[in-house]
């Protein structure tokens, strides 16, 4: 009989580590995942059986990933647990969350019974990704403060990313498109679920590809102290567009940011 596979998603890589050795002992099959977009190249390279899934991670959070799933035929059949250190206020407010069961953050020794819980109440029904409400250890859980503020911060910017007119695509420092708006998914004919993970030229007509090549190569010699100007012509407009190489800062690796505008 082949095993159940988990996939772990979750930045903190001494939790990843203590539940991939828990699950392995349980007779799961595990993978692991340190960031939203690693995790989503990982479930459509091999879906799991079932995700356990952190929401606050760097590139492609978990509600995002959530929606890219539900989106996806292939996907949407994969049932989540939500791991998280969020309250229950902050988890309704993230557009696009839809989990089969959710284990609050909290001791080790609590987390890893609470979470072997839901794994096998998933494993035991089969697997599938209908609506639930199964919630483990949020008796007496106080989320912390800064996480909730940090998060509506992170709210506030994705809100006004999503409403600007320019198109806005931003990409990790391998290249790798990790976020789309509205307007650039217009500008481009591509889908933000879709796009996200493709190499930034992958999102470009082929006759712009060399030009943008170049401009990428370029920003690489002088550290992206200016931006690139570019002209896209191959789109079904005329587009303008605007490189930007995002240094790193802290425990943010950086990346690149392309604005572009009709004209």
């Amino acid at each position: 009989m082949r095993k159940r596979r988990i996939l772990i998603a979750d930045n903190d890589r001494f939790v990843v580590e203590a539940l991939g050795d828990l699950l392995r002992e349980a007779g799961f099959g595990v993978r692991k995942a340190y960031d939203g977009l690693e995790a989503l190249r990982a479930i459509r390279d091999e879906p799991p059986d079932v995700l356990i899934l952190d929401l606050i991670m760097p590139k492609v959070d978990g509600a995002r990933l959530c929606r890219y799933l539900r989106e996806d035929p292939r996907l949407k059949h994969i049932p989540v647990i939500v791991f998280s250190g969020l309250a229950a206020r902050d988890m309704g407010e993230m557009a696009g969350l839809e989990a089969q069961a959710f284990v609050a953050k909290g001791p080790l020794p609590v987390v890893a019974e609470n979470l072997l819980k839901a794994v096998k109440g998933l494993a035991a029904g089969g697997g599938t990704a209908e609506p639930a409400d199964v919630v483990f250890g949020y008796d007496g859980f106080r989320p912390r403060q800064v996480v909730t503020e940090l998060l509506a911060l992170k709210r506030h910017h994705e809100h006004l990313l999503r409403h600007l007119e320019e198109g806005v695509v931003e990409a990790d420092a391998n290249g790798a498109a990790v976020f789309l708006n509205p307007s650039a998914e217009a500008f481009l004919a591509v889908a933000e679920a879709g796009a996200v993970g493709r190499a930034l030229l992958e999102l470009l007509p082929e006759e712009d590809r060399a030009g943008f090549r170049e401009a990428l190569a370029s920003l690489g010699k002088d550290g992206g102290a200016r931006p690139r100007h570019l002209t896209l012509r191959a789109t079904s407009r005329p587009l303008t567009a605007v490189l930007h190489r995002v240094p790193p800062e802290g425990m943010h690796p950086g990346g690149y940011l392309l604005i572009l505008r009709e004209g």
